[in-house]
Formats: structure tokens, C-alpha cells, sequence
């Protein structure tokens, strides 16, 4: 912004002289301010990304187009799974991102099984100017026998969200960094060893009570931090429960309320 340039002009009384015989007076000093405008600030950034905080709307958003799909009531889903949401908007082109895992309700035994593996982890897109999210399930992404990401947000909302570089959710790892070997192995409590027995029951569409628990010996949990580990627990999960799974590319857009 130019600078703004104010010129003052004094005729000052004191050093002005008038003669006996009618001489002019003597002009005073001129005096000159110049002052500065601040830069008006910038508008909203044009490049790079935002991370943004997850408004109750937005969490209600995001369940509401996952439950859509699944054709269940909002109410199956009760929250989002604490320490895995993610919200941001692309600058360059105004799309917002944001990823979660789902919280299912305990009364509803088609959402907790829907929240099983690719399910287990959401990445949602909301276009520039539109109220609705489509949404993949990106919750095997990762594991080394899982298909490519079906889409992955642009590298600027990857960075605040400090995930790796063409990830789809935050578990995976960079491109080329092999998948970790090891593992934890961890007591099988009886809270673990209901919901795998549970899982099956939901699969043969029998109450739990058709099992009588784990058989002796077969039992072991391994713990890795990647989603879809080949571990003998993971891979025994996964097809206890393989009747409920979904396409990993799966895609729907869902209306709702703007923000």
C-alpha cells in the first residue's frame, strides 16, 4: 500500500518581522509528516493445507454418511474412536479431508461388524462448495498382502496430519519402509476371548452360546502396528468374520446439513 503523505503548513507569528516603513512579513517554516499505512492482512491462504478442529457437525457428518451406507440408524454408531480423527481442507483447491474409525453401539450387532478390518479405518472427501462426503474403507491399507489405497488425500493435508506420504490412513508406512516383523504377544483376556467368539457367532448367525470358548492351544494375540498384520491372530480373525466384509474401494455420498 502506498504511503500516505500529509504536508502541513504553518504560517508561524513568532520570527516574523514587520518594519516601521511597511515591509512584508517573514514566512514561517513548512513542516512535513509522512506516515505509514500497515499492510492490510492476507486473506485466507491459497496453498498448503489447514488442519481444522472437528466440530460435533462435522463428527455428526461423518457417522450420519457411514451410516447411510450401511443403511443403519445414525444412533448404531455412537462417536468417533478416540485418537483416530483427522479433519483438514486443501487450500489450493478447497476440498476437505478427514479420516476416523468408528465407535459402533453395543445394541447393534450389523455395526460392530461392519467396523471389522477395511472397515475399521474411514477416508472421507467432501468436494469444494458441495454438503456431502464420500468415504472409503481404508482399514487394511497397509498390511503387505492389502490392496493399493483406492485414494489418498494430497500431500499438504498428509503433512499436518503427519502421516506417510501416499498413505490412506495414520498406520501406514512410507513407500519402500517394509511393514514391522515384530510383535507383542499379549494375554488373551476374557474380554478378547468374548468378542472373537462373538465375531463367530455373528458370522454362523448363532447366539454366542453356541460356542463354549477358545480351543486349548490355538489361542495367541499377537500386537503390531500395522492394521491387517499377518500374525496367526489377525489372519484367524479375519476369517472368522470374511462373510461381513465390504470392498475396500467402496465409495458413497451421503447429504447433510451444511456446516
Amino acid at each position: 500500500m502506498l504511503a500516505a503523505v500529509t504536508a502541513v503548513t504553518a504560517g508561524l507569528a513568532a520570527g516574523c518581522s514587520t518594519g516601521s516603513s511597511g515591509g512584508s512579513a517573514t514566512p514561517g517554516p513548512t513542516a512535513t509528516v509522512t506516515t505509514t499505512a500497515s499492510p492490510s492482512p492476507s486473506t485466507s491462504p491459497t496453498s498448503g493445507a489447514t488442519d481444522l478442529d472437528l466440530t460435533p457437525d462435522v463428527r455428526g457428518e461423518l457417522i450420519h454418511t457411514y451410516a447411510e451406507a450401511e443403511r443403519l440408524p445414525d444412533s448404531a454408531y455412537t462417536s468417533l474412536a478416540k485418537g483416530t480423527a483427522y479433519y483438514a481442507i486443501d487450500n489450493a483447491t478447497g476440498i476437505h479431508w478427514a479420516g476416523a474409525g468408528l465407535i459402533p453401539s453395543m445394541s447393534s450387532i450389523r455395526a460392530q461388524v461392519s467396523v471389522q478390518d477395511d472397515g475399521g479405518y474411514l477416508l472421507f472427501e467432501q468436494l469444494a462448495g458441495q454438503t456431502s462426503w464420500r468415504f472409503w474403507d481404508v482399514g487394511l491399507q497397509g498390511a503387505a498382502d492389502a490392496d493399493p489405497c483406492p485414494a489418498a488425500p494430497p500431500a499438504d493435508v498428509l503433512a499436518v496430519w503427519h502421516w506417510a506420504r501416499q498413505s490412506c490412513n495414520p498406520y501406514m508406512k512410507a513407500p519402500g519402509k517394509p511393514a514391522p516383523s515384530d510383535a507383542d504377544d499379549l494375554t488373551l483376556t476374557p474380554e478378547v476371548r468374548q468378542q472373537l467368539v462373538h465375531a463367530k457367532a455373528v458370522e454362523v448367525h448363532v447366539p454366542d452360546s453356541g460356542f463354549t470358548g477358545l480351543e486349548r492351544g490355538t489361542a495367541t494375540t499377537p500386537s503390531t502396528t500395522t492394521p491387517g498384520s499377518s500374525g496367526p491372530a489377525r489372519a484367524s480373525r479375519r476369517a472368522s468374520i470374511r462373510s461381513g466384509l465390504k470392498s475396500p474401494a467402496r465409495t458413497k455420498a451421503a447429504t447433510t446439513s451444511s456446516r
